[in-house]
């Protein structure tokens, strides 16, 4: 029983750092290794044994749609807390809220960062709706924010970016494991969040394009042209569009766009160095396309490479 107990324990911790299909391999080759290392008998067993788990798993995905969503005035929430443990307890359980909606609309997140939320639909397995999930998310992002707002009387909101492309997901770290995906498409989304409005979904025509019409009714629709020479698009949901917190959400009178206090000097400092890092990973992404065949070796660089349609 205290073993059962104990594996359990090990699988729930393994499944909080890794998606459900990673850490089937993950798993899979840790008991392979082990094996391995039983097999030994000479003297560098020690040392083979203690050598870090360096696998990547690198995969690439070539039809996936990247959310990425910020809360807007997220000092006022902190301040208006009365203890830390108060603050971790409210953001606990409203990005709990959000992972249960990402799972219902077959998303996959994939990280928080300090009141930053992003997650992917179509990774895995291909999901052909995976525009209209990834908005469908956002939408829902923006209701369960609505009821904290109306709950402590904060004027608090999401800011919502969307963007549909490729991207590379693998798995960091030589002894702290950390799932993670690059892409410039997923920098991409990260800018549409940060030049979009708070309420609203901001889209690009490429995430657009791929929502059926029959699903476009749904949601109120209006251009944006914030980022010059592209047309991009601002969604939030109709009058009549089901709340998954309350039968019907009452509209607030306010302003499209919030007041919102400076963002923190780290975003800043990760926008200002977008173009490098895009050199960096065009770099990356001709590495990994164009070398990666048959003939190269894959198992001396100690990583594994799948491409997912």
């Amino acid at each position: 029983f205290k073993l059962t107990f104990e594996k359990d324990q090990q699988e729930r911790l393994l499944g909080s750092c890794l998606p459900q299909h990673l850490m089937k391999k993950v798993k899979r080759d840790i008991r392979e290794r082990f094996a391995q290392h039983m097999e030994q008998h000479d003297s560098t067993r020690q040392a083979s044994i203690s050598r870090p788990f360096s696998e990547l798993y690198i995969e690439k995905y070539t039809d996936v749609t990247i959310l990425y969503a910020d809360i807007v005035n997220s000092m006022l929430l902190t301040q208006s807390l009365e203890s830390p443990q108060d603050l971790v307890e409210t953001l606990n359980e409203l990005f709990g809220r959000f992972d249960t909606r990402a799972e219902a609309n077959n998303c996959l997140r994939i990280k928080l960062l300090g009141d930053c939320y992003y997650c992917v639909s179509g990774i895995p397995v291909h999901d052909p709706n995976h525009a209209l999930n990834s908005i469908n998310m956002g939408i829902d992002m923006i209701d369960i924010i609505k009821n904290v707002r109306e709950d402590i009387q904060v004027d608090v909101d999401m800011r919502i970016g969307v963007h549909t492309g490729m991207v590379f997901s693998g798995l960091l770290g030589l002894k702290k494991w950390q799932y993670d995906i690059w892409s410039i498409d997923s920098m991409k989304a990260s800018q549409m969040e940060h030049d979009g409005a708070p309420g609203y979904v901001h889209v690009t025509k490429t995430t657009l394009d791929l929502v059926p019409k029959q699903s476009r009714s749904d949601f109120q629709i209006k251009e944006n042209n914030v980022i010059p020479g592209e047309t991009t698009y601002l969604i939030r949901k109709t009058k009549t569009h089901i709340s998954i917190a309350k039968n019907y959400v009452k509209q607030i009178s306010r302003s499209d766009r919030m007041v919102d206090k400076p963002r923190p000097s780290y975003t800043s400092s990760f926008l200002s160095s977008r173009v490098s890092i895009i050199e960096l990973i065009n770099v990356f992404e001709i590495v990994i396309t164009f070398r990666f065949n048959e003939s190269f070796p894959q198992k001396n660089l100690g990583f594994r490479f799948n491409v997912r349609k």
